[in-house]
């Protein structure tokens, strides 16, 4: 099962679910069964770059 837009560039392997005005960054292992949340920001922060 496939939910949420996969990533890109460094942070190739995760994936993005927009829920309201927040972003959930996470990792799928379908061999162990288990899903790894990143990070939960707003959207305001969750695309940020950093300096």
């Amino acid at each position: 099962m496939k939910v949420g837009a996969p990533l890109l560039y460094e942070l190739k392997g995760h994936r993005r679910l927009q829920v309201s005005d927040y972003r959930i960054i996470y990792t799928v292992d379908i061999a162990e069964c288990e899903v790894t949340i990143t990070s939960i920001k707003h959207r305001k922060e969750s695309y940020r770059k950093k300096n």
